[in-house]
């Protein structure tokens, strides 16, 4: 049951449930419509963008304000300062020749290092450095053409597309957060690298559909402690690599593994890489689980802020990403279907949509791109919008038999 009450935004308190507002979302910071409240912040940027909400009560935590406890002290973990700022450098259709040679040439090393390791060989860091160099260059002259072809690869085995689309998030992110180029390309090649003590896990156990024992999940979680072991000796590792593999399966609020860490004492990269994982993870076809739309895992991944995750840094994640992915398949207000191939940087509601199926829902014979930016309005001046995401796959649509 729904009760709604209109509450001004001055009498607004943490636990309450935002249901709707006095203007539209989109003229709002806020992405999606409906959130709980857990921060001041919150409270004020409401207050500098309404007069009144309505409130879910039904909804609403019921939280005793007299003698709430301060905040832990151990959850405060201060954002790292920007470096660096990066302008796009040219157009995701002019990058996109590059940007393909560069994702072959990190999916080439991805065989070869997990082949190579399973081998017994030790890791060739320059090789990798030198792919993953490759990926950052791309990305910074403008990153919306490495997103698009990571999600229109078929590459047919979990293991190398998670570490291929980790490394590609961890490049996005890192950009958004203005680190430096050198801290970016060891942010990405632990990405890369996360997930590599899996080659010393039974592969029958990751595969397996259901939940696992928790002996068997205990065995899962010792491929954290195998990555490490893997890159022992390795010359010219950074930290920042190691701690993507060693933290990344942390949470915030200390639930994570190995050592249970909680808050800032989750090292800044491991609770960055922590965020891309998951996405990256749920957005996939895994042999135990169907994927997500990349919008749904972004809802998911809002919900858990605070929780699991750093809410600061899933809101900077949202904000690179976009509410609707590059790549996303969605439906628009007119009732036509396309993919999100570029993000608006300053709007992240109204990107860049390449439109191939019409308002009939039949398949038009030649794709049109649509700035919602630049044209947010139909012919009978009535405004466009994104109105609703679909999962991959809805309507047999192929994205990689219409954009490369």
């Amino acid at each position: 049951m729904i009760v709604e009450k209109q509450v001004p935004v001055v009498e607004l308190r943490k636990g309450m449930y935002i249901a709707r507002l006095d203007r539209p979302w989109t003229e709002t910071p806020f992405l999606f419509q409906g959130f709980q409240i857990t921060r001041a912040r919150e409270i004020e940027i409401l207050q500098d963008y309404c007069q009144h909400v309505f409130v879910d009560f039904h909804r609403t935590r019921e939280i005793d304000y007299e003698t709430a406890q301060p905040d832990d002290p151990d959850l405060i973990a201060p954002l790292p300062r920007p470096v660096e700022h990066y302008e796009d450098a040219c157009t995701a259709e002019a990058e996109m020749g590059t940007a393909q040679k560069a994702m072959t040439r990190v999916s080439e090393t991805v065989h070869q290092v997990i082949d190579n390791l399973r081998q017994g060989k030790s890791l060739n860091v320059l090789n990798t450095g030198q792919a993953v160099e490759k990926l950052v260059s791309s990305m910074l002259r403008n990153p919306d053409a490495m997103m698009l072809l990571q999600q229109l690869q078929n590459v047919d085995e979990y293991a190398y597309s998670h570490s291929i689309g980790t490394s590609v998030l961890a490049v996005a992110f890192a950009r958004h957060m203005g680190f430096s180029r050198r801290q970016i390309k060891f942010f990405a090649m632990g990405a890369l690298l996360l997930d590599i003590g899996k080659i010393k896990v039974s592969e029958e156990l990751l595969k397996r559909p259901g939940r696992l024992s928790e002996e068997e999940f205990e065995a899962v979680k010792r491929h954290v402690a195998y990555g490490l072991e893997l890159l022992e000796g390795s010359k010219g590792i950074s930290q920042v690599t190691l701690d993507v593999i060693a933290y990344h399966h942390e949470r915030f609020d200390g639930s994570g593994y190995p050592h249970g860490l909680k808050g800032r004492h989750i090292p800044v990269h491991g609770r960055m890489a922590g965020i891309i994982d998951t996405y990256d993870a749920v957005t996939s076809e895994r042999p135990y689980a169907e994927a997500m739309s990349p919008h749904e895992a972004i809802r998911r991944l809002y919900d858990l802020g605070d929780s699991d995750f750093q809410k600061e840094l899933v809101e900077q994640f949202i904000q690179c990403i976009g509410a609707y992915p590059t790549g996303t398949l969605v439906e628009l207000s007119t009732g036509e279907v396309g993919i999100v191939v570029a993000q608006n940087r300053v709007r992240r509601l109204r990107p860049t949509v390449m439109v191939i199926i019409g308002p009939d829902k039949s398949s038009l014979t030649e794709p049109v791109t649509l700035d919602l930016m630049q044209t947010p309005a139909n012919e009978n001046g009535e405004q466009i919008d994104i109105a609703k995401a679909h999962p991959p796959g809805a309507f047999d649509i192929r994205p990689d038999e219409y954009y490369l």
